[in-house]
């Protein structure tokens, strides 16, 4: 049995303001560097409606594939990564 405790932790990897989506369930930013900022896996977060998505692909530095379709012109979002750290 471990003394420690291991505690899920979210990290913001990107924030934005969304772009007219360039398809279904898509986020679109042409502001972004997503190839460098983000990873499949990583959870969208819409802060304008307090919806959310997964990401399944990072399609070019300004395009995400995610999981649902959240995303629409001039909402604000954070993409968060989450990872489990342990405790002291």
């Amino acid at each position: 049995m471990s003394n420690y405790l291991k505690i899920p932790i979210a990290k913001t990897e990107d924030s934005g303001t969304a772009d007219t989506p360039s398809g279904a369930d898509k986020l679109t930013d042409a502001t972004q560097n997503f190839l460098t900022t983000v990873t499949v896996g990583s959870i969208v977060w819409n802060t304008t409606d307090n919806t959310s998505a997964t990401v399944l692909a990072v399609d070019s530095d300004t395009d995400l594939s995610i999981s649902a379709s959240i995303m629409a012109n001039a909402e604000t979002y954070k993409i968060l990564s989450v990872s489990v750290e342990s405790g002291y």
